[in-house]
């Protein structure tokens, strides 16, 4: 499993979401296709198997495989309806998981 993270103003670790087997950084998917750096952190919390895509071959294969653009799209899609986090002026981040284990 791998923890995605960002440091808030506190210096506190927020944990945005886990990433387990057989499921993508949807994160990543997202500041792939809007070319954004990635603005958070990811570590392991056990061993795994992972791979790395660049991002070329990312968008090269959106465009010539209907499959692939059409599960980036689902990512994005799943991003879209989830729980959305309150920043703004005077607003702080706070805790929350988006796996499914975890209340």
């Amino acid at each position: 499993m791998a923890r995605v993270y960002k440091i808030g103003e506190s210096g506190r670790e927020i944990t945005l979401y886990r990433i387990g087997p057989g499921e993508s950084c949807i994160l990543t998917t997202s500041c792939i296709m809007n070319g954004k750096p990635f603005p958070a952190f990811a570590v392991c919390e056990q061993a795994i198997e992972a791979l790395i895509v660049n991002t070329a071959d990312v968008m090269r294969w959106a465009d010539e495989a209907p499959a692939w653009r059409n599960y980036l799209f689902s990512l994005v899609n799943e991003a879209s309806i989830l729980p959305p986090c309150r920043v703004g002026a005077g607003a702080a981040f706070t805790d929350f998981s988006l796996n499914k284990d975890t209340p």
